[in-house]
């Protein structure tokens, strides 16, 4: 059985034993955008724990550590064939001292002595079904987050796990939300937007929006 891999720096990121299992949401496209973005923000600053939410096989966590922007990961997914490669890709690098893998339903089964001062994701970006293309078109998991209950889930939850300097970093797409979408979720959990922007990359730039969280005042 083929098993693809995605190379960043000198590592292999393990993303599926075979397609169909559709291990990975997008972390492929904007990786290297993701970590040219923390990069310049903050330049010359090394996160201490990073965590990327929603993980799939770790493709936008371990670009942030193998590329200098984190010292330690954080990963969470709650289906189990990501989780299974992004643990390979651990084991193969010998990064069990680094890297943390939890299996969670958003962030209910992490235990609240994790501390990240860097959150990434790249979460579903849909609230209800639509019509996609190519081989993600029937997995729903992948792109949908019913009436954004994930979302508001996830920002009611965060502050627990987020140090006072924390920055949390999502790339959704325009196409199914707009930073408007997730500001009232945002401020109730007494965060703020502080930043965000489009795409850099050209062939996306229209679709793919970020957007930096921070504490509110």
């Amino acid at each position: 059985m083929n098993t693809d891999y995605l190379t960043l720096g000198n590592i292999e990121v393990t993303v599926g034993t075979v397609r169909n299992e559709q291990n990975q949401g997008g972390g492929e496209i904007i990786y290297q955008e993701a970590v040219d973005l923390v990069k310049t923000l903050y330049p010359n600053h090394q996160f201490e724990r990073c965590f990327e939410w929603c993980a799939g096989p770790g493709i936008l966590g371990y670009s942030m550590l193998e590329f200098g922007v984190a010292k330690t990961l954080c990963l969470a997914d709650y289906f189990e064939p990501s989780l299974r490669v992004a643990r390979e890709t651990m084991e193969r690098f010998n990064l069990q001292d680094k890297v943390s893998i939890y299996n969670s339903n958003n962030l209910d089964s992490i235990p609240e002595t994790e501390q990240w001062d860097l959150v990434i994701g790249n979460p579903p970006q849909f609230p209800g079904l639509i019509q996609l293309w190519g081989p993600n078109a029937r997995d729903t998991r992948l792109y949908m987050d019913k009436d954004w209950e994930l979302h508001k889930n996830f920002f009611a939850n965060i502050k627990k796990f987020l140090k006072p300097n924390g920055k949390i970093f999502l790339w959704e797409c325009a196409w199914g939300s707009a930073v408007g979408t997730f500001k009232p979720y945002i401020e109730a959990a007494g965060l703020k937007v502080s930043r965000f922007g489009n795409a850099n990359n050209s062939n996306y730039m229209e679709i793919w929006y970020w957007i930096e969280i921070e504490y509110a005042d």
